[in-house]
């Protein structure tokens, strides 16, 4: 499997279906929420396998801090590792760029599959396109001051 940062045309388009299926086709996210305004500048991720993509996540940085979302995985390839090598290619992108916490939210769904990755929920749970979500964090390097 080669997970890429996104930079041709292709790979945006890849990843906006593979997001379309999932999001948007299972679990009936309006396509309205789905493509936001941190797509125009997050850095967007795509895992592919002999040329077909199988999975995209995304991340916006901020400072000293990053979001990652819009983590899907097609169908089919889902339970196969694809979305733990997605999350990881992201934390060393964002460790080559002293990134110091890291933060998503989560579908309840997947909290487990996060918390295997050493994610920590705080928060209450909330509702986002009408699925529940909590917040969840990691620690990726400590202030030296």
């Amino acid at each position: 499997m080669n997970i890429i940062v996104a930079t041709k045309q292709e790979h945006f388009v890849d990843a906006f279906r593979i997001r379309a299926r999932v999001f948007v086709g299972e679990q009936q996210v309006p396509v309205n929420l789905e493509i936001d305004e941190y797509d125009h500048y997050a850095s967007i991720f795509v895992a592919y396998s002999e040329g077909r993509p199988l999975g995209t996540g995304r991340v916006v940085i901020k400072g000293n801090k990053a979001k990652i979302g819009r983590v899907a995985v097609v169908k089919k390839n889902r339970g196969s590792g694809v979305g733990s090598q997605i999350i990881l290619a992201i934390i060393n992108y964002l460790k080559d760029r002293h990134v110091q916490e890291v933060q998503l939210g989560a579908q309840l769904s997947a909290l487990k599959f996060y918390e295997k990755l050493g994610y920590k929920a705080y928060g209450e749970i909330y509702s986002e396109a009408g699925i529940e979500h909590i917040m969840m964090k990691y620690q990726l390097l400590k202030d030296t001051i």
